[in-house]
């Protein structure tokens, strides 16, 4: 058989090479499109197809796109997409009206405008089947020269949003999420921090069915990148944390501030040492909710009824003028170092975010915290003050004696570590530390029964924080003419939490 060689000139190949690749890269979508024009669910948000199991949406483009809801109670877990085929999943609040509704997802590109009705049906529904998933943004202030000087200075001046996602899987597990395995192996939990035996042991907590995220949609319905972080320079070193949570409307860190009623705030940054504290690091500080009057929560503070008339005519409350509704976390928790002198050594910013999540949605500490007439706090009593049962009491200030004389006695070996772990129970002698809502050394990693009803009765009946309610406010008997500002009466509560220094 007779050989052929076709020789091709050098130009033409490079022009066929680049054919070939440009039509990899082609597709074949031609037009922004929607697997579906309607979906319906039910009172309780999930979809009235016995043989669906979630609502979802596929959206196919040749371009990119955008996606708006103009409902509330509608959102979806993408708000953008690219050049391809993307599976949507949609969410809808559980409806407490008991009247049917419809929301309306508008999908765009440049060129066209796809919708997609949402009906969602009244009737009875069972708020314990929802899961509160609610969006949350890291204001982090920073100090420009402080960040250029050296490398380890980045993560404590600077949260990018790849740490905070990491720390939002982390604590999302705390609060009774289990992550996806890798291979065929068994959840087992969270790992315990301090080990001494040779096996590990491990903790599932309980479930709540709150989670939170990162905010990747900002007030005014646009796209916040990146996801869950708000970086602010700043020409100071350090800042105290009761000046920003104590700022008025108008001012510089009030003004920050998303609207309470869709996000929780948190702000980051390092916090100013007192001098008549010098053995003491604050971690982070927390504002507590304020109950309605129509459904009081032991231990909270109520609004006022012009405040709840606010709530009433304006769907909910975008924050007050009086003070900054927020938590505050020292950065120094999420820096290397100070896991060198401090108590917590491990996982230090996690676990102080979850405590301070836990204040935010109603829990008290679960040592003995007595509130005298004059504002001072005793730590020496044995009276159960965190209105939970089924928590532990301890006499903290015993603790924080004996914590003393076992470091005095030398270094935190881990035999040491372990009668750090151990409180006195007024009640039924000792035990081993684990819940979140304690802190120096401690398990970290425990909500109780009651922990958990108390944090969803906060978020069903409480408008400081974000999520479907079932409480309503009540109206005034009187005429009402709206306030321009909305305040709270007194001094609003707030949740300091320390740590000592090891000298």
């Amino acid at each position: 058989m007779k050989r052929v060689s076709l020789l091709l000139p050098l130009s033409y190949l490079f022009l066929l090479v680049l054919g070939l690749a440009s039509c990899a890269k082609s597709t074949s979508i031609k037009e922004l499109s929607v697997s579906a024009e309607e979906l319906t669910a039910d009172a309780n948000g999930n979809p009235t197809d016995p043989n669906t199991k979630k609502l979802n949406l596929i959206i196919s483009s040749p371009e990119e796109w955008q996606v708006k809801s103009d409902a509330p109670w509608l959102s979806t877990n993408s708000q953008m997409g690219g050049i391809s085929r993307t599976v949507v999943r949609v969410t809808v609040a559980l409806n407490p009206t008991g009247k049917e509704r419809i929301g309306t997802l508008t999908f765009s590109t440049s060129t066209q405008n796809v919708t997609v009705k949402v009906r969602q049906l009244g009737g009875d529904t069972n708020i314990e089947t929802v899961t509160y998933e609610i969006p949350v943004i890291f204001h982090v202030f920073y100090n420009e020269a402080d960040k250029n000087n050296t490398d380890t200075l980045r993560r404590k001046y600077v949260l990018n949003s790849a740490d905070a996602q990491a720390i939002l899987e982390y604590i999302n597990q705390l609060f009774g999420e289990k992550p996806q395995q890798v291979g065929n192996g068994e959840y087992r939990g969270i790992k315990r921090k301090y080990q001494q035996g040779i096996e590990e042991v491990y903790h599932i907590p309980l479930e709540t069915r709150i989670r939170f995220k990162l905010a990747s949609v900002k007030p005014d319905g646009t796209r916040q990148s990146p996801a869950g972080i708000n970086a602010i320079a700043m020409d100071e070193r350090s800042l105290d944390p009761k000046v920003v949570m104590s700022d008025k409307a108008g001012g510089r860190f009030h003004d920050i501030a998303w609207p309470i009623k869709q996000y929780i705030n948190i702000y980051v940054f390092p916090f100013t040492r007192h001098k008549e504290r010098a053995d003491q690091v604050v971690m982070g500080i927390s504002h507590m909710p304020l109950a309605l009057t129509s459904a009081p929560i032991e231990g909270l503070k109520q609004l006022g009824s012009q405040e709840e008339q606010y709530i009433k005519e304006h769907g909910g409350l975008d924050q007050f003028s009086n003070y900054n509704h927020c938590i505050t976390l020292n950065s120094d928790g999420f820096e290397w170092r100070t896991w060198k002198e401090t108590f917590l050594r491990a996982d230090l910013g996690k676990s102080t975010l979850a405590h301070e999540l836990g204040h935010y949605l109603g829990l008290f500490h679960v040592f003995s915290e007595v509130v005298g007439s004059d504002g001072n706090i005793t730590l020496d009593s044995c009276q159960d003050t965190d209105y939970c049962t089924d928590t532990r009491s301890y006499n903290r200030q015993q603790y924080e004696k004996d914590r003393a004389e076992i470091i005095a006695a030398g270094t935190t070996s881990l035999v040491q570590i372990s009668g750090l772990l151990m409180r006195n129970d007024c009640q039924s002698g000792r035990f081993e530390a684990s819940n979140i809502m304690d802190y120096d050394f401690c398990h970290s990693d425990e909500w109780t029964p009651n922990q958990i009803e108390r944090m969803r009765q906060v978020l069903y009946n409480t408008y400081t924080t974000p999520g479907v309610k079932l409480a309503t406010p009540r109206s005034l008997l009187k005429a009402y003419s709206p306030r321009q500002k909305v305040m709270v009466e007194g001094t609003p509560v707030v949740i300091q939490c320390c740590t000592k220094i090891i000298r």
